[in-house]
């Protein structure tokens, strides 16, 4: 076993690179702490946020990332859409941190806010995106529509999933129909190529709705 070992070569870790390095799925590698618009593609964003499952992977159904963008892209108004698509698009390159972490360490989110400004600025013309004071750099903070929508289609989400919290029942009707025929009724997973497409076909279809 020792002869095996000592002929294998060396492991190659993410800070060969430098530390903060991270390669994404087209190969291109990116440092995460000075992310730019250049560093940005659509390809590795759907990629990743359809191998990424929410809550942590603790609920019964693979349910994506992707899947859940997709769905509050239909679930708001046509102009906010693209920002619906995108408002987790950060979480492609630092992972999708949970909100119990995040209240524990906020600088995470800033983390996170600042790649989605990249995006933002990329793909939405910079909508939702400016300084913080107090803050170098600058952030994505979700508009009001975005807002409401995510905690809507949380709280459907615990509902569909069987988790605590404040359920569909505090919903408008309309709120709540909306949320069936935009398919957050049925939740199981459409693999990964399935959840990778529709986030991908949304992508192009808003883009050339020029909202």
């Amino acid at each position: 076993m020792n002869a095996v070992v000592k002929l294998m070569p060396p492991l190659i870790r993410g800070d060969t690179f430098g530390p903060g390095i991270v390669r994404v799925h087209s190969g291109k590698l990116i440092d995460l702490a000075n992310v730019g618009r250049e560093d940005i593609a659509i390809g590795d964003i759907a990629w990743s946020l359809a191998k990424l499952i929410r809550y942590n992977g603790h609920i019964p159904f693979d349910y994506t990332v992707a899947r859940h963008s997709v769905i509050m892209s239909y679930f708001v108004p046509e102009e906010n859409a693209m920002e619906a698509l995108l408002h987790d698009s950060g979480e492609a390159f630092c992972g999708d941190i949970i909100q119990p972490l995040k209240r524990l360490f906020p600088e995470l989110e800033d983390f996170e806010d600042a790649i989605t400004a990249q995006v933002m600025l990329k793909y939405n013309d910079g909508k939702q995106v400016s300084s913080v004071s107090g803050k170098p750099g600058i952030y994505y903070t979700k508009s009001d529509v975005i807002a409401h929508a995510d905690v809507l289609i949380y709280q459907h989400e615990c509902y569909r999933f069987g988790r605590p919290g404040q359920y569909v029942a505090e919903m408008h009707e309309a709120e709540r129909t909306a949320m069936v025929e935009v398919g957050l009724g049925s939740v199981y997973h459409h693999g990964m190529e399935g959840d990778r497409d529709a986030f991908l076909n949304r992508f192009y279809k808003l883009r050339t709705m020029n909202l």
